[in-house]
């Protein structure tokens, strides 16, 4: 049965695999209109039609002012604040270990698209890094970059991929991409997630989720709730959260 409708119907495994894949699933209203809630009427050709998969961001004023307030909010950190975080901590992550300042990875954002995701490196340089996820007491982190992680000054140097367009500021935490395979074959409608730009503060951080996979199912509805007032909101509680 479709969380959307009263009774399962045989379209609910069309509108299943849309959402598992990243589509959006349209119908006509004559069809589905025992469809309860997150509707959207569309016109294709003349033709009235419904969509299922609808966000406040597809409207451009919304969308402008979430990519302005990015924009302004990533620059003023950038110029103001991080080249003194970059000065410190850069010192101590060449003293603590050989290899750089920045680790990058890739990481799944906006349409499923891979993007390079910035932080300040808080693990010695070894094999396992894009695929074995950091644990609390995990022996390749380094002392400086367990504070790093605990404090999540690693990532810092995300603003630069919000500056970029590759996240934002108010959205799902962006995961491996192994993590995302592995993810999207166990969670129902994981896929969703990645209908909006990712964030690092996430929304089952500040929500105390105890379980992994609760976290990626909430960060997977973020789009269902995303406003821009709540978007904008969202800031404190996500960093306070963290």
């Amino acid at each position: 049965m479709h969380p959307l409708f009263g009774r399962a119907t045989a379209h609910s495994p069309i509108i299943d695999y849309c959402d598992n894949h990243l589509l959006s699933f349209i119908g006509l209203p004559s069809t589905y209109s025992f469809i309860s809630h997150r509707v959207k009427l569309l016109s294709i050709d003349g033709t009235s039609a419904v969509t299922l998969q609808t966000s406040p961001l597809e409207d451009f004023d919304n969308a402008a002012l979430k990519r302005a307030c990015d924009l302004i909010v990533s620059a003023g950190l950038l110029i103001f604040v991080f080249p003194f975080v970059y000065l410190i901590f850069g010192t101590l992550i060449k003293l603590s270990s050989p290899g750089p300042i920045f680790f990058r990875q890739k990481r799944s954002g906006l349409n499923g698209k891979e993007f390079d995701c910035y932080k300040f490196r808080s693990m010695r340089v070894n094999a396992d890094s894009d695929s074995k996820q950091a644990t609390e007491h995990d022996p390749r982190k380094t002392r400086i970059g367990d504070f790093m992680r605990r404090t999540n000054i690693d990532e810092l140097p995300q603003l630069i991929n919000v500056f970029l367009g590759d996240m934002s500021l108010v959205g799902p935490r962006p995961h491996m991409l192994k993590h995302t395979e592995q993810y999207s074959a166990l969670i129902d409608k994981y896929m969703m997630r990645h209908f909006v730009r990712p964030r690092h503060h996430r929304l089952g951080t500040s929500h105390r989720l105890p379980r992994r996979d609760q976290r990626v199912v909430a960060n997977g509805r973020t789009r269902e709730k995303k406003t821009f007032g709540t978007s904008s909101t969202g800031i404190l509680p996500s960093i306070s959260g963290s």
